[in-house]
């Protein structure tokens, strides 16, 4: 039996808010087991993409991700603080995604 529209919405919207979730345990995860220091080391060195001077000497193959979060702190007005949205926000897609493909894969043994 297909679903109907606002079935569909709310399965979609149901997934999406359990991804968050599961992104937030693991931002609080971060934020527990990575020291201050080293995480704003890891903020400076985004940063510093973005202004041509990263500290270190390695190529950087994340290139695109210290512009978008600098998009990002034109609103929160503090890198930071962008630095953990875009975090937060990259966690959310990578699950959802990941639960969406795992159903396309695996298939639902649930029975219909």
């Amino acid at each position: 039996m297909p679903l109907l529209p606002r079935q569909l919405i709310l399965r979609y919207i149901s997934r999406a808010s359990l991804a968050l979730a599961f992104a937030l345990v693991q931002s609080h995860i971060i934020a527990v087991e990575f020291p201050p220091d080293k995480y704003r080391a890891s903020v400076a060195g985004a940063f510093g993409v973005v202004t041509g001077h990263p500290y270190w000497k390695e190529f950087q193959s994340r290139v695109l991700s210290p512009y978008i979060v600098l998009w990002i702190s034109r609103i929160t007005h503090n890198y930071l603080t962008a630095h953990f949205i875009f975090g937060l926000l990259a966690l959310t897609a990578a699950g959802y995604l990941a639960w969406e493909l795992g159903l396309r894969v695996g298939g639902i043994s649930s029975p219909q």
